[in-house]
């Protein structure tokens, strides 16, 4: 994305990363951290860090981010994990990465992600550009 697009994304996503709006997130990382962190020591030794902290808080974190709902965030995890899977070949990755596209596409329908998060500003902002052309 280039040029006038670019700029426009850029223009609507720009409150979501003001130093407040980061700040709003403090609370809501910690708890997934400190919950995750929690199954580690829970676990005890030995423990699989991959599994129980770092696969799943940057996941938690995203869908915090974008506004996915917890119920969603298996689904969402599957489809976004493409991108780290060398495991799979081209076509599934494509069928993925369309299924993926799909998911976000009606995300982005009212109501059907949390308020507040990136897909909730950009519906938002997708909706004020239908209403002026």
């Amino acid at each position: 994305m280039e040029g006038p697009s670019h700029a426009r994304v850029r223009k609507v996503l720009a409150r979501s990363f003001s130093p407040d709006a980061i700040e709003a997130l403090r609370a809501p990382v910690e708890g997934v951290v400190d919950e995750h962190l929690g199954l580690l020591v829970s676990h005890g030794p030995p423990a699989d860090l991959v599994r129980l902290v770092a696969r799943p808080v940057p996941l938690r974190v995203l869908c915090e981010l974008l506004g996915v709902p917890g119920a969603d965030a298996a689904v969402f995890g599957d489809l976004v994990g493409i991108g780290f899977d060398n495991s799979m070949d081209v076509r599934e990755k494509d069928e993925r990465a369309l299924r993926l596209i799909s998911y976000a596409q009606d995300r982005l329908r009212p109501g059907r992600h949390r308020p507040g998060g990136l897909l909730d500003v950009l519906a938002d902002g997708a909706d004020c550009r239908k209403r002026r052309h």
